[in-house]
């Protein structure tokens, strides 16, 4: 039996985290800012730790008394990015500070968004440079560095490892990307895609996505990448969905119209992801399985 010190436990992803694991026959001690959330952990089956991102001391108990650390937890305010992407650096080399020498896994989530490049490039596998972008530079690569800062740990003795996931991950109890989409164009009365729609965005299931990082903490190799994505979706389609769905128009918009009436999501929309997910196969043996983002999206949302 394993003990794993989960972060973000309450989350959309992290509470399928908990629950995998519990099943696995694992043990979860999961770190909780409310008693709310402690409620709900404890539900899950988790021992709880009673703490927040910023409690580096709180961290360190954790991943002490733990076999290894899930840190999925990330304070998602866009308006202060850059303090919640210093937090979660701070946070990471306190366990880091803790598993040095130990071998122990360490795993955190990233964003596929990192590797948006222009449309018609071959697809980027785990392995590659990541492409010259607004999401690998600025505020967002604040994020990228603390990733491979990750990635170097294995200098340290820690078998750390980083899961980029897809900008949707969708599934039960999604309140993220897809269903925001969905409420800017109800609002608007159509559904808008950026210039032709033909640049792809990619999704995962949340039940995918949580068995990742499962199985990079239990296999994954020290320093590697390993991708969250199960479908690409020309986001044409996705707006088409959306439109289909509260029965409004879809519209083409420039970039400049997109930052008008879609907002902060605009330029993340418009970027284009072609991933490779051929070494998190090889190397985790993980098959995605779950339903895919467009069939999920008219059946279930």
């Amino acid at each position: 039996m394993v003990k794993y010190f989960v972060t973000g436990g309450s989350g959309f992803i992290g509470s399928k985290v908990i629950k995998f694991l519990i099943e696995d026959g694992d043990e979860v001690l999961a770190l909780a800012r409310s008693d709310e959330s402690a409620t709900k952990l404890e539900k899950l089956g988790a021992k709880v730790l009673k703490g927040d991102l910023s409690n580096i001391e709180i961290l360190k108990e954790g991943a002490t008394e733990t076999d290894g650390v899930l840190h999925l937890g990330f304070i998602h305010d866009f308006q202060n990015f850059e303090n919640s992407a210093k937090t979660d650096r701070a946070a990471i080399e306190a366990f880091a500070q803790v598993l040095k020498q130990t071998n122990k896994p360490l795993v955190i989530s990233s964003g596929a968004l990192s590797l948006a490049q222009p449309i018609g490039l071959s697809p980027l596998d785990e392995h590659s440079k990541l492409p010259d972008s607004p999401f690998s530079n600025g505020p967002f690569g604040i994020r990228t560095e603390t990733a491979n800062y990750v990635a170097s740990l294995k200098d340290q003795g820690i078998r750390s490892s980083i899961v980029r996931l897809s900008p949707i991950v969708h599934g039960p109890n999604d309140h993220a990307f897809i269903v925001i989409l969905s409420q800017i164009a109800q609002k608007n009365g159509f559904a808008g895609y950026i210039d032709e729609g033909n640049n792809q965005w990619t999704g995962v299931h949340v039940d995918d996505a949580a068995r990742l990082h499962i199985l990079a903490a239990k296999k994954g190799i020290a320093g590697h990448y390993y991708h969250g994505v199960s479908s690409h979706d020309q986001t044409k389609d996705i707006a088409s969905a959306i439109g289909e769905k509260y029965k409004i128009p879809i519209k083409s918009l420039t970039l400049e119209e997109a930052k008008e009436s879609i907002g902060f999501l605009s330029t993340l929309f418009a970027a284009n992801l072609n991933v490779s997910i051929k070494y998190t196969k090889e190397e985790l043996g993980w098959e995605p399985k779950e339903i895919g983002l467009i069939e999920d999206y008219k059946l279930n949302y």
